[in-house]
């Protein structure tokens, strides 16, 4: 597995089975070969926009996820009630489902309703006050709290009893207990990095992806269900999702150091995994043009977002791209936190202070 961002990378194999693939960026200053850098307004008879979903806007929501368009989960934490909030979205409205103490969510994974996996800050007092950290699991009609050392920024799985949990390391429960089968070795937060996002359609085919070892090197990595293969690139990778083997999709932004040493961001691409190898679809410049989510239809519209919204249309005979701007924003930005759907109809972004936008069109 390769990832190319213009160059071919030099692979070097080590006798632990990892693979380690560095692949070169662009800066700015970089000629865009072969991309195009446009990006279509829209302006085809179909015309679609996002939807301020009307929610209490005082709960500063995270990740999004359901089992099924009909019920549909977000969690969060009210600072002024200092409680956690959950979400969902059913018969086409939101309400409540749970109000909880000491605990907010983060993010959320299941097979069912009654079958939901949250990952939880515990905290005491004020939202802000974080004591621990633990995955609940609803089944139904009573929550069972497993406290874990690591804060978990994402949940994924194929059945209650094979789930996977990653921030800065990666753990397995296989409906008995949760074990760590990778420890990156890494705090998130800190300048060494952490793991974003995990996506296979396969537990011998997943990919889990975040930053390296600083804020200017970013890695994705292939589990086939014994061991990690790790492709090093200069992206900071925010998210990943895909449709089949051959079609991944990612986002990653890559930084350069200001002159107070700060990071900077110079530019955001989407990246494509084909079955082979990893390359940039485009290129999107500017400090302000940070990419932090990707969603694909099985038909193959992809939708990344961040300070903006985009969709790509990957079909043979797709229309290219589409850009949104927030219209009830000055400068025009959503800063989307995560987007998700059920299917195109049910799409939803999670937009940070606060709030959700939802895809609407009208043919």
């Amino acid at each position: 597995m390769k990832c190319n961002s213009g160059l071919l990378a030099l692979t070097i194999l080590f006798s632990t089975s990892i693979f380690l693939t560095s692949c070169n960026t662009k800066t700015s200053s970089d000629a865009d070969a072969g991309v195009d850098s446009s990006v279509d307004a829209g302006t085809g008879e179909s015309v679609c926009w996002w939807e301020p979903v009307d929610i209490d806007t005082n709960v500063q929501f995270h990740r999004i996820w359901g089992p099924s368009a009909e019920n549909i989960y977000i969690g969060g934490r009210d600072s002024e009630k200092n409680k956690g909030i959950v979400l969902e979205y059913n018969a086409n409205e939101w309400s409540e489902k749970w109000s909880i103490d000491n605990h907010f969510p983060w993010t959320v994974w299941g097979t069912a309703e009654n079958d939901l996996y949250f990952s939880m800050y515990v905290f005491e007092g004020n939202t802000s006050n974080i004591t621990g950290f633990a995955i609940s699991h609803w089944d139904g009609s009573t929550w069972a709290n497993t406290s874990i050392p690591d804060a978990v920024y994402q949940l994924f799985g194929f059945a209650t009893d094979d789930v996977y949990a990653m921030w800065g390391s990666v753990y397995h429960y296989d409906g008995t207990e949760w074990s760590l089968i990778y420890n990156k070795g890494l705090s998130p937060g800190e300048p060494e990095g952490a793991l974003y996002s995990m996506w296979g359609d396969s537990p011998d085919n997943m990919f889990f992806a975040g930053s390296g070892a600083g804020y200017y090197d970013g890695v994705i990595m292939h589990y086939d269900g014994v061991s990690f293969t790790e492709v090093s690139c200069g992206y900071v990778i925010g998210d990943i999702h895909g449709i089949s083997s051959d079609q991944v999709y990612a986002v990653g932004n890559y930084y350069i150091e200001e002159d107070l040493g700060a990071p900077e961001l110079d530019h955001a691409t989407m990246l494509k995994y084909d079955g082979d190898s990893w390359f940039s679809i485009k290129y999107f410049y500017g400090y302000y043009e940070e990419l932090r989510s990707v969603w694909a239809s099985p038909a193959g519209e992809v939708f990344v977002a961040g300070t903006f919204i985009y969709r790509y249309d990957d079909k043979p005979d797709g229309d290219g791209w589409t850009k949104w701007e927030n219209p009830e924003a000055g400068d025009g930005e959503y800063n989307v936190m995560d987007i998700w759907g059920a299917d195109l109809d049910h799409l939803f972004a999670v937009l940070y202070p606060e709030g959700i936008v939802k895809y609407e069109c009208t043919d």
